[in-house]
Formats: structure tokens, sequence, C-alpha cells
């Protein structure tokens, strides 16, 4: 029973000590990370025209819907405005009625016309100032379709997004 003891004691001192070796490289005074080229924020979003990824309530599409314009737009910033900050308000989203997910074959019309997002920006250079800031109603050209991308249920509003910033003129 005391070498079963011992035994058990000494795995245990040998597995709590195994991999503690020290950390030998220099420290960096440099800071953790630069902030995030694209915030995303959203106002009253339970007001939205239809704001429903996948079926889902707001709470559980927002972080969908910010997950995907904002990996979007990241290398659009880093292409045009590097160490700049693009923060987005949303004042209103229209996913135009249509189902991202459900079974094969089922068709579901758009019950509310075209896709639509309306938000307030505000453009940051390094040094935290303002370069241009406004409110943008943006559109799309056709009404959403049952049969869009179901792997990226807001490419439309990521195309649209990407869209807009491609094409932001900055004095």
């Amino acid at each position: 029973m005391k070498l079963r003891l011992y035994t058990i004691c000494g795995l245990g001192i040998l597995l709590g000590t195994f991999g503690c070796a020290r950390d030998e490289r220099p420290v960096s005074n440099t800071p953790p990370s630069a902030p995030a080229a694209v915030r995303i924020d959203f106002v009253n979003p339970g007001r939205f025209t239809d704001f429903r990824i996948n079926g889902r309530d707001t709470q559980h599409s927002q972080p969908i819907f910010t997950r995907d314009v904002t990996s979007a737009l990241r290398p659009v910033m880093a292409r045009r405005f590097p160490g700049h900050t693009l923060n987005l308000q949303y004042t209103d989203i229209n996913l135009a009625g249509r189902r991202t997910a459900g079974p094969p074959g089922v068709t579901v019309r758009p019950t509310s016309g075209r896709s639509s997002l309306a938000f307030n920006y505000v453009l940051q250079n390094p040094s935290g100032r303002t370069i241009a800031s406004g409110s943008r109603r943006l559109a799309a050209s056709e009404p959403a379709s049952s049969s869009e991308n179901r792997a990226r249920p807001v490419q439309i509003e990521v195309d649209l997004m990407r869209s807009w910033l491609q094409g932001l003129r900055v004095p």
C-alpha cells in the first residue's frame, strides 16, 4: 500500500514539473497588439427592419454579422487605410426576409424587398484624428434570393460594405 502511494506521489511530482522550463526570451516593450481596424456597434438592433440570420434573434445574429463584415473589411482597410480605424454604428439592417438555412428545396420569397444597411461611420488615422465621417444608407441592386450562399448568410451585406469602403473618398 505504501509503495503504491509513493509511486503515485512520485508520478504526480514528475508530471507536475514536466514542461516547466523557463522562457529566456527578452521581454518586449511594444504594446501587445494594435487596435482593431474595424469596430462595429448596433443601435437598438431590436428595432431593425429585419435582422434575423438563420431565423435567430438579434443577440445571435450580431456576432455572425460582425464577424463576416469585419473580416471582409479588414483587407480593404489594410490596403487603403493602413493603421487607420473604421468605426461603424449600424442604425438599421434589412436582410429582406431571406432565409439562409433550412431543408434543401424549400423556397422562401423575400418579404421586404431589397437588402439594405443604414449606418454612421468614423474613419480615424493612426493618431486618432477623424479624417472622414458621415451617415450612409446602402441598398442591394436586386431583391434577395432565398438561394443566396448559405455558407455566408450576410454575403449581400458584406459585398455592399466592401464596395462602399473601396469607393470611400477621403479629403
